[in-house]
């Protein structure tokens, strides 16, 4: 934990909710305008579903953020003191950041693997601000970049994914659930 939590969770909140999303965004659309803004609208949905099921999780949980064990700081009180489980800046860093690397390598993009590693590195970083602002557990903070991780990946390749749905490894939406291609 910082000596100035505030300085923590300001900076974890421009890095997840501005740079990170707007770096990846960029990247995205630095080529064909038409198709950069599909690719913004799919890391959008991915972002959104992540966003959604945080929400969801963080009602359903109700645990304690770790500033409240110790009673409410100056400034900390009311519901949030009941939203730690999991980190929502760190799932939606996490889904953008996978979004936008799985939505490049779909389409093939150059530097696909240059930008999701240093968007996964700004990504990790937010995790870690998140603790150190007192916000989150190591655990919540696990669990919401696992979830954005999963999720943003899941949105663009389940839906929008490749061309050749028998290619080995799809995963695709089935009557009755989903099918993987093996050959």
């Amino acid at each position: 934990m910082w000596a100035n939590t505030q300085a923590a969770d300001v900076t974890s909140g421009v890095l997840a909710n501005g740079v990170v999303p707007v770096s990846m965004l960029g990247y995205l659309g630095a080529g064909d305008a038409k198709a950069g803004l599909v690719d913004v609208l799919l890391v959008a949905e991915a972002a959104a579903l992540a966003e959604v099921l945080t929400q969801g999780v963080k009602e359903l949980a109700g645990r304690q953020r770790p500033w409240a064990y110790f009673g409410p700081a100056p400034g900390h009180d009311g519901p949030a003191a009941n939203n730690s489980f999991y980190s929502g800046h760190t799932s939606f860093a996490f889904s953008t950041v996978s979004a936008a690397l799985t939505v490049a390598l779909l389409r093939g993009y150059a530097g696909a693997w240059v930008a999701g590693g240093a968007g996964f590195a700004a990504a990790a970083f937010v995790g870690y601000l998140r603790m150190a602002a007192d916000q989150h557990c190591f655990t919540d903070v696990l669990a919401g970049a696992a979830v954005g991780g999963l999720v943003g990946f899941a949105v663009p390749d389940l839906f929008h994914g490749r061309a050749d749905p028998s290619e080995p490894g799809t995963v695709r939406p089935s009557p009755g659930g989903l099918a993987v291609a093996f050959w």
